[in-house]
């Protein structure tokens, strides 16, 4: 693993079990067996460090969910794919996931934080794109983009954000045809 990775792996696990305020380089550093100089020139400061692990947090979810959407050639089925990727991405990676739903509401570094919202957006837009153009398409309501993920993965998301923080006991593995039903009918056309 790079430097870099290392940094941001020691980051995210004393950010997950310390908070980011309370999480100090020092700890990082020591996590990672990394010097406060290479923390400093990877990232610029803790603020920096932070929004790095949020973006990478995010990439690694991204490149999963479009190696699952791949092979799928099926309207149905893709949208049942996004919401079995989403889940097993979140109990797969229970930190990362716990990371990402919580520090959105924190500051982040401007220019990372634009840069990655732009590159989100083409994502999204990639992954809309393939499923108007899938097979059945013609069997979706009409909607704009943000109507489609705020219908078909907002309520994976909340679900998780409870499950992680104990708050829920039924595992979320364990609701995945429930939640991928609720979406196609919330999109589909009966």
């Amino acid at each position: 693993m790079s430097r870099r990775k290392d940094i941001i792996a020691a980051a995210l696990t004393c950010f997950v079990e310390h908070g980011v305020e309370a999480t100090t380089i020092e700890m990082i550093c020591k996590s990672a067996g990394a010097s406060v100089g290479s923390l400093y020139h990877h990232f610029g400061n803790k603020e920096g460090l932070a929004t790095e692990v949020y973006v990478a947090g995010l990439r690694n979810f991204q490149k999963d969910m479009m190696a699952a959407l791949a092979p799928i050639t099926e309207i149905e089925l893709a949208i049942r794919t996004l919401v079995y990727g989403n889940i097993d991405w979140i109990v797969a990676n229970p930190a990362w996931a716990n990371y990402v739903f919580h520090y959105r509401q924190m500051p982040t570094q401007a220019a990372l934080e634009k840069s990655f919202r732009s590159e989100a957006k083409q994502a999204n837009t990639a992954v809309w794109e393939r499923i108007k153009s899938l097979q059945g398409a013609e069997r979706l309501k009409e909607m704009p983009i943000e109507v489609f993920y705020s219908v078909v993965i907002a309520p994976v998301h909340e679900y998780a954000k409870r499950w992680l923080d104990g708050r829920y006991k039924p595992a979320l593995m364990d609701q995945r045809e429930i939640f991928a039903e609720a979406a196609w009918a919330a999109v589909s056309r009966r």
